[in-house]
């Protein structure tokens, strides 16, 4: 028994010892990988560079304040005034306010020299105001060539002059709103100008007067004591709006606007000196509508609407050769289109205009003017009123003259006059011509009168019965 013991224990001894050699070759095995990773990893922090610091002081990672905000703060320190201005810029910059400012009497808000060429004045949402007495809030002291200004995001209110009075050979004025200056609201000269989502509202002159060749944007001009918008060169206009302004709502010598409104303006709604361009405009409740001033001047008008003016709705009888297309006239007291000679009209409408009984008309066309598929309905007096050597074709005409007689739904008063393919109905008189003009296919029904034509003109039969219209010619003419 007792050797039997012992040889067990010796077998279970002999495998102990072989686990603990295996064991141990595990170990070594398992510690000389460890030590290849390390290595391994000691490697690569060597290649990465060295662990300690270079010699010499440690310097600072953080941007330098210019670097953060590479502008100049408006203040005494930076931007020191004198007895004229409360601040003054005296070189080119990027300019920021960093509160509002007040401005006493007989003082500019910021003056702005002529040696600072290149200005971008951020205002960062605070408004300038003025004592009275004061003059403008920010202004520059003379035109500068090559200079360029721009100033961003602020009010003006309160001035005793003009709200901003600068010039700028390039100039941007973008988000500025100006109110209640004894001045123009923003007078702004030069050329290359774009004045962006910016407001003029009861200022004692006009709300903006404009530089040449300037870009106006979504700005609105209300209550101000002269023109909503002033200029006497060209001038391009998009989304903006002109209303309750004395002096009239949009004025330029070449004026071209586009998706614009003026309404209840005490002068001309919107005014060309020389050139009118407008598309999808719409003028209401003022004085005259659309109209141009110097003889000659052109005018090209598409998509407009004139309503309810105390004038004529288009008066333009110093263009010549105006067009306008699918425009229309509505309840306008003295007339709706007087467009000058040689116009050219399409797809035009001009209902309920003049005052009952009185003499305005619909259309009044002067030498050599051409209307097509045009309408005129319920207007005072004629429903289209034409002089010599005009063609109508394809115009209807109804329920004008307001039932007094001798009014016409077309009348022409000289000769050479083409009346082609037009309807009138429910006019005291369908057509009057007093001799020399042409009558050609054309049809009225239910008139007092259908055809009214004195002296010798020139048309085809007439036909008023049914029977007639199987023989007619097809120049022939309808009544019935």
């Amino acid at each position: 028994m007792s050797s039997m013991n012992n040889g067990q224990c010796d077998g279970v001894d002999a495998a102990a010892s072989s686990d603990s050699g295996a064991g141990e070759l595990q170990r070594r095995v398992l510690l000389g990988a460890m030590g290849l990773v390390g290595m391994a990893a000691l490697g690569r922090m060597a290649s990465a560079g060295p662990i300690n610091p270079p010699v010499g002081p440690v310097g600072s990672t953080a941007k330098s304040l210019g670097e953060v905000e590479p502008r100049t703060a408006i203040n005494a320190t930076n931007t020191p005034g004198d007895a004229t201005a409360v601040f003054i810029l005296q070189a080119e910059g990027s300019y920021y306010l960093m509160a509002d400012v007040f401005v006493p009497s007989g003082k500019i808000g910021i003056k702005i020299l002529s040696s600072a060429l290149n200005v971008t004045i951020d205002m960062n949402g605070f408004k300038i105001g003025g004592a009275t007495g004061s003059g403008a809030g920010i202004a520059t002291v003379a035109a500068v060539g090559g200079s360029t200004l721009a100033i961003r995001n602020g009010k003006v209110q309160n001035m005793g002059g003009a709200g901003v009075s600068v010039n700028a050979q390039t100039l941007l004025v973008d988000g500025v709103a100006v109110n209640d200056c004894a001045g123009i609201g923003l007078d702004l000269s030069g050329n290359a100008g774009r004045v962006l989502n910016c407001g003029a509202f009861r200022c004692g002159s006009h709300g903006f007067s404009i530089g040449m060749a300037a870009t106006m944007a979504q700005c609105a001009a209300e209550f101000n004591m002269g023109t909503g918008f002033f200029s006497g060169s060209a001038v391009v206009f998009e989304s903006c709006v002109a209303s309750l302004n004395t002096g009239g709502g949009f004025r330029a010598g070449t004026l071209r606007a586009s998706n614009c409104m003026a309404v209840q303006n005490g002068g001309t709604s919107m005014l060309g000196i020389d050139v009118l361009s407008a598309q999808g405009c719409e003028v209401n409740a003022g004085s005259t509508g659309f109209s141009v001033s110097n003889p000659g001047s052109s005018a090209n008008l598409s998509g407009c609407l004139a309503v309810s003016m105390s004038g004529v709705g288009y008066f333009m009888p110093n263009a010549s050769g105006a067009m306008l297309a699918g425009c229309a006239a509505r309840a306008c007291a003295g007339g709706g289109f007087q467009p000058g000679p040689y116009a050219m009209l399409t797809a035009c409408m001009a209902s309920g205009n003049g005052v009952f009984g009185g003499s305005s008309s619909g259309f009044i066309l002067s030498t050599g003017s051409r209307g097509e598929n045009c309408g005129a309905t319920q207007n005072a007096q004629h429903g289209f009123l034409v002089t010599s050597g005009c063609t109508l074709t394809n115009c209807t005409a109804a329920d004008n003259g307001s039932a007094v007689l001798g009014n016409a739904g077309f009348r022409a008063t000289g000769a050479d006059t083409t009346f082609d393919s037009c309807t009138a109905t429910g006019n005291p008189v369908g057509f009057n011509a007093t001799g020399g003009c042409i009558l050609t296919r054309n049809r009225a029904s239910g008139n007092t009168t259908n055809f009214s034509l004195i002296g010798t003109n020139f048309l085809g039969a007439i036909v008023t019965t049914a029977a007639g219209v199987a023989t007619a010619n097809g120049w022939a003419n309808f009544e019935f």
